[in-house]
């Protein structure tokens, strides 16, 4: 689950949660996708060779005794302020540019032609790429800090970092296969009713960023929920 705002910084919580991918696939009644192939084959076909080299040496080493040292707590504590904050900041300044108050003036007012889909179509394209661009800064910038807090924490980020270079393109792939499907059912609201049939769209456009959000946030909070339990209990395991 996607920690909430509120979760994380005592904010207050959306009205309404957002919906998972698979819930959204669920809601838009689209066929179940094929099974995936293992997770080991999809690396394989993902990872180049210096990607495949470098998580190997990050699996494979042994680390001394020494490295797995805790940092002291109050670092700790200062970099899980700090990424909690981020990880707020982040999720109210892309839900803010997700509910363009335009286009929603627009979709909620009563159509007297059929309305056009390029500017939503604009919107969409923006904000996916926007969102991903932004949640792909904080998720390194995250990284940087759980490696210069070494100890345990270290090689985890090294390998988050290795699969988020390895699984960007088939992430990609997927949102645009599912903004495809949110223009097909952009025509069928329309078909059906020209005159309000944009508000239908406009929803389904927010729910499905609000999705795309919490999907790619899912490695950040790891992370932050990572940090937590080792500043919560920072002696490592005899």
């Amino acid at each position: 689950m996607i920690p909430t705002a509120s979760r994380v910084a005592g904010a207050p919580a959306p009205a309404q949660p957002p919906l998972s991918v698979s819930a959204l696939l669920a809601t838009w009644q689209l066929r179940p996708a094929p099974a995936h192939p293992p997770i080991t084959q999809t690396l394989a076909q993902a990872l180049g060779w210096a990607d495949a080299l470098a998580l190997s040496q990050v699996l494979d080493q042994t680390w001394p005794p020494a490295a797995l040292l805790t940092p002291p707590a109050p670092a700790c504590q200062a970099v899980l302020q700090e990424a909690q904050a981020a990880l707020v900041r982040l999720q109210q300044e892309l839900a803010d540019a997700m509910r363009d108050p335009l286009l929603a003036a627009d979709a909620a007012a009563t159509a007297v032609i059929r309305p056009a889909l390029a500017p939503y179509r604009l919107h969409l394209s923006q904000q996916q790429r926007h969102l991903a661009a932004r949640v792909a800064s904080l998720r390194e910038r995250l990284q940087q800090r759980l490696v210069s807090l070494g100890g345990p924490l270290a090689p985890l980020a090294q390998l988050d970092a290795l699969l988020a270079r390895a699984l960007a393109e088939p992430e990609r792939q997927a949102f645009a296969a599912l903004a495809a499907q949110l223009w097909q059912r952009a025509e069928r609201h329309l078909d059906a009713d020209p005159r309000h049939g944009l508000r239908r769209v406009w929803q389904d456009l927010q729910r499905l960023l609000e999705a795309e959000l919490a999907q790619r946030l899912q490695p950040v909070c790891g992370l932050i929920e990572a940090l937590e339990a080792h500043a919560a209990d920072p002696q490592p395991p005899a």
